[in-house]
């Protein structure tokens, strides 16, 4: 019983683990559509925040993490904010 314990509680872990990484992901995901919305819609400003927070939070460098900065930057260029894109 001592030995199952321990095995236990790693297979908890493990599974702990996996399910918060798959939640964030599913977060990152929706709030990348959630940016496109708001870019296809015009609210370039609301978009180029969605975008940010991502590529600040998601910290991954991957095709979604290239996609938000691209979206981020041509946010600021239709808001007129050449300079800072």
């Amino acid at each position: 019983m001592k030995k199952i314990i321990p095995v236990l509680a790693k297979i908890f872990s493990f599974q702990l683990i996996f399910l918060t990484s798959i939640s964030l992901a599913q977060s990152v995901s929706q709030k990348f559509l959630t940016a496109q919305e708001e870019y296809i819609q015009g609210k370039y400003l609301n978009a180029y925040e969605l975008f940010s927070e991502i590529t600040n939070d998601y910290g991954v460098n991957d095709e979604l993490y290239s996609s938000a900065k691209f979206y981020a930057a041509e946010s600021l260029l239709k808001l007129g904010r050449k300079e800072t894109a």
